[in-house]
């Protein structure tokens, strides 16, 4: 894997070398062909790893020394990276970066606890969008159950403002952590539509699992450009040959193509960022057409109501435009549009190829749905506004009949439901009745974690207890009379005489194994 392997080393002067022996050299991260400004200490790192060899992992043989080390990269030119200090500038992207290109959407995919989350905090970090003493482990994991499990469970954008070294431009970049999790697969997928590129993180110690696999197809059928990372560079049994091998092979990268990083350390995020500026397409913008924008998410806020996350494909929208919700047929007039910093903050206006958010002060959140697409009103009237391509609807693959435990808590039980809904796109259900539970819901997940983390949030977020039934899969059922219909509750089965035939859902599986 000639061309792979990065190497490290711990201080960047002349001093350094005479005061430490060879083997303790481990730190600030920089590849063979970027260059050593001048660095004694840089260069003799490089020449002691090429003498053993092409391949060969500095960080394998001296792990012990990264503990506790953190040092903040430095680019090829020697220039420290530079963050936007000025709040303004911060939340405004300006007529000449829209102009110019400086913008890029990206989403950072991968499977389960491969490092998603962490290098999304130290892209927080690095660009300083959020205050040093704010920062937290999993920042964009606000949810207190995402905490608790270590898992992301919702899509979370952040916009942050990164300076270039090679041109020293400073350019806006739209930041999605997706989960990686099978069962919040329907989160990814909105995250893929609303950017152009994507950073596919592959654990080192793991390397390539299902859901790495079946998020970047989803991405590359999409059009986006990946961005291949071998994260957890400082953990001891990391094999990252056998990872970027596995990369090229797979996803037919090219091995100069694949970067190495740790998140939890901090190695590799600047490269990464570049990588970010250098493969990720601008975003196609268009601000002569009239407006319109994709909802890719969405949140009900006490205050505002319903506050929709958007993709501006075409036109501007400000405060007081008057829009149309094309699924639900909504008129409305906006009341505040902003970025997502990642707390909401508002702008005068959001422009073709922007990611952000606009409220209506909607208060009914079954009136605002994910995939729809919103428009002017004026357009509409004029005529030739088209709706732009919205998402599969979700098909659930687990049923569960949800009952308040307290039966008067029936209506509040469905309004939990349709804020759910809002930012849970593959939530399903519908009213149900039990002789024995009495009035409630029969709901659709797509596995056994979202139905659990769903109850979880009705409890936590919406102070409402329910009692579940046990889980159920739909059923196809060939009646005799030539007809078909899907069952997914034992109480709406057919009589036996009326059945013809029965199938019950199976998985094509593909198992990957090591080979000998």
């Amino acid at each position: 894997m000639v061309g792979l392997t990065r190497w490290y080393c711990i201080g960047s002067s002349a001093a350094l070398l005479s005061t430490l022996p060879c083997q303790q050299f481990v730190t600030s991260i920089s590849a063979p062909n970027r260059g050593y400004r001048n660095d004694p200490a840089l260069a003799f790192i490089h020449g002691y790893t090429e003498r053993r060899g092409p391949g060969t992992n500095c960080l394998q043989d001296y792990r012990s020394q990264l503990k506790g080390i953190r040092v903040e990269p430095e680019d090829a030119g020697g220039t420290t990276t530079q963050a936007c200090e000025d709040e303004e500038n911060d939340i405004k992207l300006d007529n000449q970066q829209h102009r110019d290109g400086l913008m890029r959407n990206f989403c950072i995919i991968a499977h389960v606890d491969h490092g998603k989350s962490t290098l999304a905090d130290r892209f927080l970090e690095l660009t300083k969008a959020v205050q040093p003493h704010e920062i937290q482990g999993q920042y964009l994991d606000n949810m207190e159950l995402e905490r608790e499990r270590g898992i992301t469970i919702k899509l979370q954008s952040a916009l942050i403002k990164y300076t270039y070294p090679k041109d020293g431009k400073t350019y806006s970049l739209n930041l999605i952590d997706t989960p990686g999790h099978i069962d919040f697969n329907h989160e990814a997928r909105r995250s893929i539509a609303a950017c152009e590129g994507a950073i596919l993180v592959v654990d080192g110690t793991k390397g390539i699992q299902a859901q790495t696999v079946t998020t970047s197809m989803i991405a590359i059928e999409s059009g986006l450009k990946l961005i291949p990372v071998v994260n957890k560079i400082d953990v001891p049994f990391c094999d990252y040959d056998a990872a970027a091998a596995d990369l090229t092979t797979i996803f037919d990268f090219k091995e100069e193509e694949i970067l190495m990083a740790s998140a939890k350390e901090g190695f590799g995020i600047t490269e990464i960022l570049d990588a970010v500026v250098e493969r990720v397409p601008p975003p196609k913008i268009d601000v002569e057409k009239p407006f319109r924008a994709l909802v890719f998410d969405s949140q009900y806020d006490p205050h505002r109501g319903v506050v929709s996350y958007v993709r501006v494909a075409d036109g501007a929208i400000k405060k007081l435009d008057d829009v149309l919700f094309l699924g639900h047929n909504l008129e409305a007039r906006v009341t505040a549009v902003g970025v997502m910093m990642p707390e909401l903050r508002e702008q005068d206006q959001l422009r073709s190829g922007e990611v952000g958010w606009l409220c209506c002060n909607t208060k009914d959140p079954s009136k605002v749905a994910v995939g729809d697409t919103v428009v002017l009103k004026s357009a509409v009237k004029e005529g030739g506004v088209e709706p732009l391509v919205a998402f599969e609807p979700a098909k659930p693959s687990v049923f569960a009949g949800l009952y308040p435990c307290d039966g008067t808590d029936y209506m509040k039980l469905s309004g939990a439901l349709d804020k759910l809904k809002l930012n849970d796109h593959s939530l399903v259900f519908e009213p149900s009745e039990s002789s024995i539970a009495g009035h409630g819901f029969k709901c659709g997940f797509n596995g056994l974690l979202h139905l659990d983390v769903t109850v979880q949030r009705l409890q936590r977020e919406h102070d409402v207890g329910v009692i579940v039934t046990s889980p159920s899969v739909p059923y196809l059922c060939h009646l005799k009379n030539g007809k078909q219909i899907t069952v997914s509750d034992a109480a709406h089965w057919p009589d036996d005489g009326m059945v013809k035939l029965a199938e019950e859902p199976w998985t094509n599986v593909t198992i990957r194994i090591p080979g000998e």
